[in-house]
Formats: C-alpha cells, sequence, structure tokens
C-alpha cells in the first residue's frame, strides 16, 4: 500500500521529471497541445461544471485521445449508448452533454477545490473509481500510469490492461493527466486552483476581419456540414435535427461542427479562419 496523502501528491507534483527520450517529448507535447486546441468546448463544459478545462481536457486525452466524436467517459462514441464500464449511458446530444454527464457520474462536478493535490486524486477516482485508495495501483504500492506515464514518477508501475487484470510488464503508451498538466503549466496554460473566469466560449468569435472575404467559402462548409450530418451522421449526426444557417458566418455553431469534423477549431485572427476553411472546402466529405 503506498501513500495516498495530499503531502505525497504534492511531492510527486514537485519532483516531477518527463522522459527525456525523443518520443516521450513527441507524445508529451502532442498531447498538450491537443488539450490546448480543444479549449472552447472545455471551456463550455467548465462553464456548466465548474471544472478546469484543463482537467476536463486531460481526461478527455486519457478516454479518447482528444477526439470529439467520443465521450469523456469511456471513450465511446457519444452518440451511442455506452457497452463498457460504465455500462447503459447515453447516447447524448453533443459532445458537450456526455462531458457534464460523465463529471457528474465520478464526482468531479461542483467542486471547489482544485489544489494540485486535490486534482490529482480526482483523477484517481475517475480512473479507479470511489475505492482507489485500497484496490488497484495504490494497493499493489505503485503511482497510477493514469496521472504519471511519461514521467519518472510512472517508471515500473505496470498497467492494468483491462478492467481488473494487472500486468507488471506493461508499459503505457499514453501521456499521463499529471504529466500532461506539468508541460501545460510550463507553456503558460495550466495554473493549479480554482478554474479562472475566461470570456464565454460564445462570445470567442467577434470577427475580427471581414467576414465578406470568405463568407461564400464559409457558406460552402456548412452547406457540406450539413449533408454529412444528414447522411454520414457519426459526431454531425445533430446536425439532421438541427442544421446550420448556411449564411456565411462563421459563429460558434458552425465552429464547432467544423471543429468535430476536422479536429481544428477556428480562432477570431482572419490568417486562421480562411485556413481552416478552405482547408475543410478542399476535403472530400461525401
Amino acid at each position: 500500500m503506498r501513500d495516498t496523502s495530499p503531502k505525497y501528491y504534492v511531492t510527486l507534483w514537485d519532483t516531477l521529471v518527463e522522459l527525456s527520450s525523443p518520443d516521450w517529448q513527441r507524445m508529451i507535447d502532442g498531447a498538450a497541445r491537443r488539450v490546448e486546441r480543444g479549449r472552447v468546448p472545455y471551456l463550455a463544459v467548465q462553464e456548466l461544471t465548474g471544472v478546469p478545462w484543463q482537467v476536463i481536457g486531460a481526461i478527455h486525452d486519457m478516454e479518447a485521445s482528444s477526439v470529439f466524436s467520443k465521450n469523456l467517459m469511456n471513450g465511446e462514441p457519444w452518440n451511442r449508448k455506452t457497452t463498457i464500464e460504465p455500462v447503459g449511458h447515453g447516447p447524448w446530444k453533443s459532445w458537450e452533454a456526455s462531458a457534464v454527464e460523465a463529471l457528474e457520474y465520478d464526482g468531479l462536478a461542483g467542486q471547489s477545490d482544485w489544489s494540485i493535490a486535490a486534482t490529482a486524486m480526482r483523477f484517481e477516482e475517475f480512473n479507479g473509481g470511489p475505492k482507489w485508495r485500497t484496490r488497484g495501483y495504490a494497493k499493489r504500492g505503485k503511482n497510477s500510469p493514469y496521472l504519471y506515464s511519461g514521467c519518472q514518477h510512472g517508471v515500473g508501475s505496470g498497467k492494468y490492461v483491462i478492467d481488473g487484470q494487472y500486468d507488471p510488464d506493461a508499459v503505457s503508451q499514453q501521456v499521463g493527466a499529471m504529466v500532461i498538466l506539468k508541460r501545460m503549466a510550463a507553456m503558460g496554460l495550466y495554473r493549479p486552483g480554482a478554474p479562472e473566469a475566461p470570456e464565454r466560449p460564445e462570445n470567442a468569435f467577434r470577427p475580427t476581419y471581414d467576414p465578406r472575404n470568405i463568407s461564400r467559402r464559409v457558406m460552402e462548409v456548412q452547406e457540406a456540414l450539413n449533408l454529412v450530418g444528414a447522411y454520414l451522421g457519426g459526431c454531425l449526426a445533430y446536425l439532421a435535427k438541427e442544421p446550420l444557417d448556411e449564411d456565411g458566418l462563421l459563429g460558434p455553431k458552425t465552429a464547432k461542427a467544423i471543429f468535430l469534423y476536422s479536429g481544428a477549431w477556428p480562432d477570431q485572427t482572419p490568417e486562421n479562419v480562411r485556413r481552416v476553411v478552405e482547408a475543410f472546402a478542399a476535403r472530400e466529405v461525401a
């Protein structure tokens, strides 16, 4: 049995050093960048739950490699009922709805203490359940790779390859949630504590450019997205019932649909809007 006290987790954070191999450095940077790219939808869920967007993003990367067609609860598609633990949840109307239920189900929603120790213990509970202190990695005297894979604290931890089956020789190929947060802190994107109040996501797309320059291209993209939602479904299935207005304006609904389909989130700058929209328009969507 290992220490599970708050002091222990603070010490792990203070002494955390990333593994230095080129492969691990590439993986750590990729995980942090994926969370950064998902900032706007994570902020939307932060506003509904009080969970810091960086924590939401780290969980999403662990559960679904930050893919927005997959739910936060266990990484299955959010538009289908879950078939692995926890079983029988969903389907949901949106990725955000699935994320809110996941955070409520595991007791993260509504919490006010997001210190390093509290955050680490909530990752433990999200992954290992409410009895994580007396079973799993803690019972075996190991640090959880769900938190520490990719740093010295996760070396030799082994891995639960499936629920209930532990392999002492297995090595996690994911970047642990605390390692992601540590890299994001170094990037200036994370600071332990209560979530900061950001600009509301729905106000994040105030035009800072002349929309007439790309309005025709945006209109084409909106039409294509509606077709994808109607005929291919998947993460855009909701558009069959709630299609985008084909008005050529890049609002939050259009930006979200582009992101769900392509993985790129348009921000306010005209260069990025033009790049993302034109790249999307060049894709095969049917």
